[in-house]
């Protein structure tokens, strides 16, 4: 190994090492770029989310009026605010479904979650009205299958994303047929 070789290989490495360094250096700084970009999106949903919120209002002579007026205005504003409203008509919802099919069915429905034995009542507040009907009497046995998802296949035809299959008219089972006959 000649000397010129074997400084060659120093100077190369030396400045692969500087070379290195500046791309961890830039690495760290995007990091923390990106985490304080993140963190000032997160301040500003919260401060959107907080402006939703109504605020209680203090006692009087703890603050002065135009703090209370603030305070009144704020919560005039949440009041009227669109998630205040969709708070409201869920409550609204939830205390319906309460007097109307109990507390845990009710939860259960609220939660869209189908269960055995549920009537179509509750299958239509859950899934809202099916997009299609089928109703078949076999041997004395009514069973009712319900579609849901409508849409149109590569030839045209309608095809469904999700059956329910009441029996006596009771769900008995559902299953999703999204996936029959693609592969995976």
């Amino acid at each position: 190994m000649s000397i010129f070789d074997y400084l060659k290989r120093i100077s190369d490495s030396f400045f692969d090492g500087l070379s290195s360094n500046a791309v961890d250096h830039q690495l760290k700084k995007s990091k923390k770029d990106s985490i304080s970009r993140k963190k000032h999106e997160e301040d500003i949903e919260l401060e959107k989310i907080l402006s939703q919120i109504p605020m209680p209002m203090p006692p009087e002579g703890e603050v002065d009026e135009e703090e209370r007026e603030r305070i009144r205005k704020h919560n005039i504003n949440a009041m009227n605010s669109p998630r205040m409203k969709e708070i409201d008509a869920n409550n609204k919802r939830i205390r319906r479904l309460e007097e109307q099919y109990g507390v845990e069915l009710a939860n259960k429905i609220y939660l869209e979650e189908l269960g055995i034995g549920m009537n179509i009542n509750h299958v239509r507040e859950i899934k809202g009205k099916e997009d299609k009907r089928i109703e078949n009497i076999t041997g004395g046995k009514e069973i009712i299958k319900l579609y849901y998802g409508k849409k149109k296949n590569k030839l045209g035809n309608e095809s469904y994303n999700f059956e329910i299959t009441l029996t006596y008219g009771l769900v008995s089972g559902w299953k999703d047929i999204s996936y029959i006959g693609k592969r995976k």
